[in-house]
C-alpha cells in the first residue's frame, strides 16, 4: 500500500492539469527618464496584471543611463520577453545582430491597423515589423504667444513667412532664435530640418545610413541654406556654451524669439510660461518632396531569446485593446500614443504636434538615432562647432565627410531615391 501510495502522489505530481496551473511568466524591461512616466507605465503593467491573472509579471526598470548600459546583457542572457527601445538606426542595429525577431506572429493584421501610418512605416523593414511602438512626439518650433501678438506675428507656414518672421523679431529688439548647443544634438534638429525639406524624409535617410557620397550636391545646398541664417545673425551667440534646458529661459524673457525642440520641454517649463506658449512645425521650402517630420519613437524589441511567446502576444494584444492607458503614458510625459484612435492629447500643444505629425509621409528618429556610430560621433561637435563664427560650412562638410568615408554603413535596403527638386 506505502508502495501504491508514492505511485499515486508521482502520478498527480507530473499531471499535465497541475503543470497547467503553473502560473504562466513575462519579463518586462523598461527605460523611466520621470516619476510621472514611471507611474504611467505601472499603470499599463498593473492593469495587464489584472487582466492576466495566470501570468506571472516581472517588471525590470532602469533609469536612462543605466538602462543603457544594462540593455544588451537583458536582452543575451534570456532575462527578458519585451524590451524597451528606440527606433531608427539603433533598432536597425538590433535587427541586422540577429538580437530581436520581428513581431508579426504578436498581433494580427487589424491590430498593426489601428497605428498611425507614418509610425508604422518607422516600424517595417524587409517587409516585417520589428517593434511594438509605444510613444512619440514631435519637434517644432516653441515661441511666446504674447510676443507674438504684441508683434502683430503669426505662425508662418512657408520659408519667405519664417525669414520675414525672423528680421521682425530682430527689429523688436530680440534675437530670432537659440540652440542649446553645448551637446551637439540640440543643433542636429536644424540639419535634418533642412536636409528633409529640401530633400526629403527619404534622402535624409540615405545620408544618415551611410550611403549618401559627402560630395553629393544635395548636401551642400543644406549647408548652404544653413549657414545663411547663422551668417545673417538669426542666432543667439551663447547658443554654442547652453545646453537644451539652459536656452528656455532666454524664450521665457523675451531675448529670444523662438527654440526648434521637442515636446518633452514642455515638462521642464513654469505652467504660467507653458500656457503663453505656441508650437509650430518647421515650415515648407517649397520644395515638392514627400514631408518628414522628426519624432523620435520609443518601442517595445522581442528579443530573440524570450522564451515566452504566448505571454509576449497577450501583453501586445492588451497593449492595443487600451488606447486610454497609452493616452495616459503619452500625457504623463508630453509624447503621444502611436494609435489612429483613442483619448485626445491633454495639452493642446501636443494636439497640435498629432496633427502635424499625421500629415507627414515619413518620420525621422532624429539625428542621433538614426545616424550610423561613426557620423553621430563625429557630426554632433561638428555641429556644435558650426554654430561658432565664422560658420565655416567647409569644415563641417569635412567633418562629415570624414565619417561618411568610413566602413560603418546601415546596409538596410531602402526604397529607391526619387530625383528631388532643388529649391
Amino acid at each position: 500500500m506505502a508502495l501504491l501510495r508514492r505511485c499515486l502522489l508521482l502520478l498527480l505530481l507530473s499531471s499535465p492539469v497541475l503543470a497547467a496551473a503553473e502560473p504562466r511568466s513575462l519579463t518586462l524591461a523598461f527605460m523611466i527618464t520621470s516619476g510621472a512616466q514611471r507611474s504611467a507605465w505601472l499603470d499599463i503593467v498593473d492593469s495587464f496584471r489584472a487582466a492576466n491573472p495566470d501570468i506571472h509579471v516581472t517588471n525590470l526598470v532602469y533609469a536612462q543611463e543605466d538602462y543603457k548600459q544594462r540593455f544588451d546583457t537583458l536582452l543575451q542572457q534570456r532575462q527578458v520577453d519585451l524590451a524597451f527601445w528606440f527606433a531608427g538606426h539603433k533598432l536597425t542595429q538590433l535587427i541586422a545582430n540577429g538580437t530581436v525577431q520581428p513581431l508579426g506572429t504578436l498581433l494580427t493584421g487589424e491590430q498593426w491597423a489601428q497605428v498611425e501610418p507614418a509610425v508604422l512605416r518607422a516600424l517595417r523593414q524587409s517587409g516585417q515589423y520589428w517593434a511594438l511602438p509605444v510613444s512619440y512626439y514631435p519637434w517644432g518650433l516653441l515661441y511666446r504667444r504674447s510676443i507674438f501678438a504684441a508683434l502683430g506675428l503669426r505662425e508662418p507656414e512657408n520659408w519667405p513667412q519664417f525669414l520675414l518672421t525672423m528680421r521682425q523679431l530682430q527689429y523688436g529688439g530680440m534675437v530670432p532664435i537659440a540652440v542649446g548647443g553645448k551637446s551637439g544634438w540640440p543643433a542636429a534638429a536644424w540639419f535634418d530640418y533642412l536636409n528633409m525639406r529640401l530633400h526629403g524624409a527619404l534622402f535624409h535617410r540615405q545620408l544618415l545610413a551611410g550611403r549618401v557620397d559627402c560630395r553629393d550636391a544635395r548636401l551642400e545646398v543644406t549647408l548652404q541654406a544653413w549657414q545663411q541664417l547663422l551668417g545673417a545673425g538669426m542666432l543667439l551667440p551663447e547658443s554654442p556654451q547652453l545646453d537644451w534646458q539652459a536656452v528656455l529661459p532666454y524664450l521665457y524673457h523675451g531675448r529670444v524669439g523662438m527654440v526648434l525642440t521637442g515636446s518633452f520641454v514642455l515638462a521642464h517649463i513654469p505652467r504660467a510660461i507653458r500656457q503663453d506658449l505656441g508650437f509650430f512645425p518647421f515650415p515648407d521650402m517649397g520644395t515638392r518632396v514627400p514631408r518628414g517630420e522628426d519624432a523620435p519613437l520609443d518601442v517595445l524589441v522581442w528579443p530573440t531569446r524570450s522564451q515566452h511567446a504566448l505571454e509576449a502576444r497577450r501583453f501586445a494584444s492588451f497593449l492595443f485593446s487600451r488606447p486610454d492607458l497609452l493616452a495616459r503614458y503619452g500625457d504623463s510625459a508630453y509624447q503621444l500614443a502611436p494609435l489612429r484612435h483613442g483619448p485626445a492629447p491633454k495639452d493642446a500643444i501636443m494636439r497640435q504636434g498629432k496633427a502635424w505629425l499625421r500629415k507627414a509621409e515619413r518620420l525621422s528618429s532624429f539625428f542621433d538615432r538614426d545616424a550610423i556610430p561613426l557620423l553621430r560621433e563625429q557630426a554632433l561637435p561638428a555641429f556644435r562647432q558650426f554654430l561658432t563664427p565664422p560658420h565655416d560650412r567647409q569644415q563641417l562638410q569635412r567633418s562629415l565627410c570624414q565619417a561618411l568615408a568610413g566602413p560603418q554603413t546601415d546596409a538596410t535596403p531602402l526604397p529607391a531615391s526619387r530625383q528631388q527638386a532643388k529649391p
